[in-house]
């Protein structure tokens, strides 16, 4: 086997790893509040963005308008966020937390450095931010790939 494919079955299997632990982290920390990691990105999304319409969600997370809507809907079934329609623009529908959401923030923060630890235990500060760096160019590589180079200025 060459070296290229080596590292494409190498990044395949840690990348697949490390979602599929945070999940299971995730899961394990909240499974009582039945929310996924993604769901709390949303979360932390409409925290800074209040009032956001769901295309705009989509945009800013890369995902499809249906993966985006079961969120939602998920979120607004556990009483999270509310939809409502936009008084400027009745086809769009603003996205916002719920007081409910705004409470469990800190759970929600918590949750996130604590994997946070767990990934970067035992690395100095310089190895963490490399890791950054290289992560975040992987992710440019992507969208340059995918015809999404606007997205790149958005990563920082």
């Amino acid at each position: 086997m060459d070296h290229k494919n080596n590292t494409l079955s190498f990044f395949a299997k840690w990348i697949s790893v490390l979602y599929r632990y945070s999940q299971i982290f995730v899961s394990r920390n909240l499974g009582d509040y039945n929310i996924s990691g993604s769901q709390i990105g949303i979360i932390y999304y409409l925290l800074r963005n209040t009032g956001v319409s769901q295309d705009e969600i989509v945009k800013n997370f890369l995902l499809d308008k249906a993966t985006i809507g079961r969120h939602l809907k998920s979120l607004e079934k556990n009483g999270l966020v509310n939809r409502k329609i936009s008084p400027d623009d009745h086809r769009f529908h603003q996205v916002e937390l719920t007081e409910k959401a705004k409470e469990l923030i800190p759970l929600f923060q918590k949750t996130g450095m604590e994997w946070n630890e767990i990934l970067t235990n035992g690395m100095t500060t310089e190895e963490i931010e490399d890791l950054k760096r290289l992560l975040l160019k992987v992710v440019e590589n992507v969208l340059i790939e995918f015809d999404m180079k606007d997205k790149c200025k958005e990563l920082s």
